[in-house]
């Protein structure tokens, strides 16, 4: 059975992507404890009238979270001028994968390919690598789309790297001890 569908993506859709994606990264989370720790450390200072007292690398997060979310977004405009993110797409899929077909491009991805498929209440992303994604919006599908696709994309794609989380969770762990010790020894001299 062969099923189809016509996608425009909008800049929304764009940030979507993007931000389900950061949401999903084990380093946004840390990013954003280093943040709300910027925020209370900040707020400390002023609190104790004593704004020398700020933590250096505490300034330097409260200054760089913000920029990720502000560079999200000016790429996810800058994205959006790309010829092939404006075209639309005809994705058609079957049990052996997906179709896509395009002005400038044609592929046809087998569903053993995707590394991942990320559902949210909007869209289903499915990813081809690391970094990059199919993004399909729910309003381009029907009820009946939707729910067939989502089934098909559960049963097809098998997460890729499943443990990964333990590598990264380790490394992140590693960094942020060497990165207490240094501001340690540089606090202490």
């Amino acid at each position: 059975m062969h099923e189809s569908i016509n996608v425009q993506l909008t800049q929304e859709d764009l940030l979507r992507l993007q931000f389900s994606f950061l949401a999903r990264q084990t380093y946004t989370w840390v990013l954003l404890l280093f943040f709300i720790g910027a925020i209370l450390n900040i707020v400390a200072a002023i609190v104790d009238g004593d704004i020398t007292s700020v933590n250096p690398i505490m300034i330097l997060f409260f200054i760089f979270v913000p920029l990720i979310v502000f560079l999200t977004i000016r790429s996810s405009r800058k994205s959006i001028q790309n010829k092939f993110v404006k075209e639309t797409k005809t994705y058609t899929w079957s049990d052996e994968g997906l179709f896509m077909e395009s002005e400038s491009m044609t592929a046809r991805i087998m569903w053993a390919d995707f590394t991942n498929a990320i559902t949210t209440k909007s869209a289903i992303y499915l990813m081809v690598s690391h970094n990059a994604a199919h993004a399909l919006p729910r309003r381009c599908f029907t009820q009946e789309q939707w729910i067939h696709f989502r089934k098909i994309t559960k049963s097809r794609i098998k997460r890729k790297n499943k443990y990964k989380w333990v590598r990264n969770a380790i490394i992140y762990l590693v960094i942020f001890l060497v990165t207490v010790g240094i501001v340690q020894y540089y606090a202490a001299n």
